[in-house]
């Protein structure tokens, strides 16, 4: 397991390296997506809406965290301080949907389309996340579980016990998703699939973290209340588009 890598003298941490191969990622995809469907009415503005919610997202992770960790918005917090991933979802998701309002894009098909770049770049995160011994699970057997090396957080905290990879559950849930949108799930579904998904399996996935989850709100974690949003937001949009409510030719 390694946090960084140097090149030329200069250290490159490798969560950062893999977030933005995620990035790239997603935005290759959508490339190729604009390119094959016509879901949009000016592209150069999709475009542009799309960078500024990805912007939107990274630095809405970094102030979601500091909040629920209830630390000050100080900049080396917000900078150093880390981040989490469904701060950065609620933040680009909202910039999103007010970029699509104001440029006047047809907003569901849009939002079919672009959804599957949502769990592609964070499969790549998770992964990042796992070299830099962050969001680490709690005691696992064996044969199941990763030692964490000397110097890291779960180390620092457990030893050299074994702890759930967390980080490669959600990654693989992440890549997973991707597939059965692209794959197996009708076009008009795509937002609730992934909504019910990913809400339900990180719902699951926290009672296996051990890492420092915050005290925002009682009974669950921070992250398990906002998966249960999810969850009933993909239901009620389920039933939208099932009843005709919501159509990609509007």
């Amino acid at each position: 397991m390694y946090q960084s890598i140097h090149i030329c003298g200069e250290e490159l941490w490798l969560y950062n390296i893999l977030l933005g191969l995620g990035i790239l990622a997603a935005l290759l995809y959508l490339v190729k997506e604009i390119e094959t469907r016509r879901y949009f009415r000016h592209e150069a503005a999709l475009m542009t809406v799309l960078t500024v919610s990805v912007l939107a997202g990274i630095a809405g992770a970094h102030v979601a965290e500091q909040i629920v960790q209830q630390r000050p918005l100080t900049w080396e917090n917000l900078v150093y301080g880390g981040s989490t991933f469904l701060g950065g979802l609620l933040a680009g998701g909202t910039v999103f949907l007010l970029g699509i309002r104001i440029t006047r894009q047809r907003l569901f098909p849009v939002l079919c389309m672009s959804i599957p770049a949502v769990p592609l770049a964070h499969a790549f995160g998770r992964i990042g996340c796992f070299l830099g011994g962050c969001c680490y699970g709690a005691p696992a057997p064996k044969w199941l579980g990763v030692v964490y090396p000397p110097g890291s957080e779960a180390f620092a905290r457990f030893g050299p016990q074994s702890l759930y990879p967390t980080q490669l559950f959600e990654a693989a849930l992440n890549f997973l998703l991707f597939w059965i949108l692209l794959r197996r799930t009708p076009f008009r579904y795509r937002p609730s699939v992934y909504l019910v998904g990913y809400g339900a399996g990180r719902f699951l996935l926290e009672f296996l973290r051990a890492d420092s989850r915050g005290d925002l709100l009682p009974g669950f974690s921070f992250s398990q209340w906002i998966g249960l949003a999810m969850m009933l937001s993909g239901y009620v949009l389920w039933r939208s588009v099932r009843a005709g409510r919501l159509r990609i030719g509007e």
